[in-house]
């Protein structure tokens, strides 16, 4: 019996060896691994969570409160500011909704989104030629991004027409093509 004993002493302290090394290998995965968040890009990254799905249950207005919060933690959080954009726009105030848009851009935030919304924004104030350079600055940050490329289209249909009705036919020719090419399947082509 005690050849059997012996043998069970070894083979335990072989296997407190194993489950020390797996303990150690375990802990530095964890440490590898590990957020390299801050509390403050956590609670950032939470605030404009909570106002996305404020904003998304159709209460802009609630939303860009927990917008706000999360940009006083983090001042040049891309989400953040770009959904600020949206709920002021959606709460129906454009003009602040651009210069957030604007310090965005000033951050260096330079999404595809961002330009988008930008876009929009200055679409809805009538500034038809401004936003098809947002529109342009979208699909230079994603070229296959559909909702820039419709956007783009449907402003130079704008820009197309406007130069029509006054007599512009040069730069509403221009227009109106590059809008074909954009969306040949548009019913307006």
């Amino acid at each position: 019996m005690m050849p059997f004993a012996a043998a069970a002493v070894v083979q335990g302290a072989r296997l407190v060896r194993m489950r020390a090394a797996l303990l150690a290998a375990a802990a530095v995965a964890i440490a590898a691994n590990w957020p390299v968040y801050s509390a403050a890009s956590q609670q950032a990254i939470t605030e404009t969570n909570v106002g996305t799905a404020l904003h998304d249950a159709g209460r802009p207005a609630e939303a860009i409160a927990y917008y706000e919060r999360a940009l006083a933690r983090q001042p040049t959080y891309a989400p953040a500011l770009i959904n600020l954009g949206a709920a002021l726009r959606a709460s129906g105030r454009v003009e602040a909704a651009l210069a957030v848009y604007d310090r965005a851009l000033a951050s260096g935030i330079a999404s595809a989104s961002l330009h988008l919304n930008r876009g929009n924004a200055l679409m809805e104030q009538g500034r038809v030629d401004e936003a098809i350079a947002a529109f342009r600055a979208a699909l230079a940050a994603d070229a296959h991004a559909p909702e820039g490329r419709a956007a783009l289209a449907n402003a130079l249909y704008d820009q197309g027409t406007a130069a029509l009705e006054q007599g512009e036919w040069a730069r509403a020719e221009a227009a109106l093509r590059e809008a074909i090419a954009l969306r040949p399947e548009d019913p307006r082509a």
